[in-house]
């Protein structure tokens, strides 16, 4: 009989995040599973209904129109269509979102004068809506609606897909290989890191149980792990002209960096790695106190606005500190 005492809250948030994401059929509430960890579990849905098909329209024709400087022609052009319950159901409700705060930042950013008028309600009425149903704290490009639930498999028969060779954006901004590259490594980062998401509860119900040499294991687990991440993963996007998997900084810079950055007041947070809610995790795991620099203050901050199943976890996990443990301890090898 398992002992309830020595259960982790977070595993509690973590298991039931699972049981209401199948039961409602999507992930509006955030992501969140062994399996995969902050990723959705399936292969994020590519197209809207009919009845919204405009809207598919100019999604597949972004890149063609960042190029041509003829995005905010294209916006104008739309139909006013609606993203309330009556009008759009909750499954599409994430790609839709991924449009449009993509399609927001385009508009304002594609032309050297912003638009003197501001977002249009080709745009901002959808966006609005979109923002309401998802309870997000104000209209703004996220994790993820540019990265995390933003991709599609090159050859989804592969044993592990999840790599960047094997990643491509749903709606990419410029279509670049700069921006192909850069934007799915953060996401082949995530699935590796999502064995780190039980090791990390193991690790808190070793404390609980006082067991130190279960909680050894953990720790090494995660340190390989984040060896692999930090010297396999992140080196796909590498900005020396003499590596193989070179991004020129430039084209980079001047092209997908540029449109992801908030033009809203600055209290709204943009897309960056402060965003990504597994460093955040070991942040927490790690007892991270102190995010006093700048950013620090950027990713302490995003939590808030993290959708509800990962700001719950992210919480849960607090509640147990590995590091007063194993200050407790004195134990010099786990130390």
């Amino acid at each position: 009989m398992a002992n309830y005492n020595h259960i982790a809250p977070a595993r509690y948030i973590l298991e039931d995040a699972i049981r209401t994401n199948d039961e409602l059929g999507h992930d509006n509430l955030g992501s969140l599973s062994y399996s995969h960890g902050f990723l959705p579990r399936t292969q994020p849905i590519n197209h809207l209904p009919a009845s919204h098909r405009a809207w598919d329209d100019i999604a597949a024709d972004i890149p063609h129109l960042f190029r041509s400087y003829a995005v905010r022609k294209g916006v104008h052009d739309l139909p006013i269509l609606h993203a309330t319950v009556e009008h759009l159901p909750d499954l599409y409700l994430l790609r839709a979102s991924s449009l449009f705060s993509i399609l927001a930042h385009l508009y304002w950013y594609c032309e050297p004068e912003n638009p003197e008028k501001g977002i249009p309600p080709q745009i901002q009425i959808p966006w609005q809506e979109i923002t309401l149903r998802l309870d997000r704290l104000a209209p703004h490009l996220s994790f993820i609606d540019l990265n995390s639930h933003n991709w599609q498999f090159i050859d989804p028969t592969l044993e592990q897909p999840f790599v960047v060779e094997n990643l491509r954006l749903a709606i990419p901004m410029a279509g670049n290989e700069d921006e192909r590259r850069f934007q799915t490594a953060p996401i082949e980062m995530m699935y590796l890191f999502s064995p780190l998401m039980d090791a990390m509860l193991q690790a808190q119900e070793a404390t609980l149980r006082d067991d130190p040499e279960t909680l050894k294991d953990a720790l090494v687990f995660i340190s390989d792990a984040i060896k692999h991440l930090t010297y396999v993963s992140l080196m796909k996007v590498n900005p020396n002209p003499y590596n193989e998997l070179y991004i020129n900084p430039v084209v980079w810079g001047k092209t997908a960096a540029l449109f992801a950055s908030p033009f809203q007041q600055e209290s709204i947070p943009g897309p960056s790695g402060t965003a990504i809610p597994s460093f955040t995790a070991l942040d927490i795991f790690f007892g991270r106190k102190s995010y006093s620099t700048n950013v620090g203050h950027e990713t302490h901050r995003t939590r808030d606005w993290f959708p509800k199943h990962w700001r719950d976890f992210l919480t849960a996990l607090e509640a147990i500190s590995i590091t007063e443990y194993v200050m407790r301890r004195g134990d010099r090898t786990l130390n």
